[in-house]
């Protein structure tokens, strides 16, 4: 910020007032253009926000299909485990 100069009218005063406000809200109308660009970038709230790269795949996946994915898997491994039990218990002749 400058330090006032020294004025021999009110009208150079006042001119330098102006001056000193338009230089302003010059200012807070490019830090503002600057935000509002910044945050039309920002990704919409949802799930949409965070994207992973689930590594067998090419593209990246926002949180429901990551979850679906995990979830997924984590079935596929019950249900694989499952079966070996199934067997494990038929091998060892304990039929249920």
């Amino acid at each position: 910020m400058s330090d006032t100069p020294k004025f021999e009218t009110l009208e150079e005063y006042t001119n330098w007032g102006f001056e000193q406000l338009s230089q302003g809200l010059v200012t807070m109308t490019n830090r503002v253009t600057a935000l509002e660009q910044a945050v039309s970038k920002f990704p919409p709230p949802g799930a949409d926000m965070i994207k992973y790269k689930i590594p067998e795949r090419e593209e990246y996946s926002n949180l429901v299909e990551l979850f679906d994915n995990l979830y997924d898997r984590l079935r596929n491994l019950e249900d694989e485990r499952d079966r070996l039990k199934s067997r494990l218990n038929k091998i060892e002749g304990i039929d249920h």
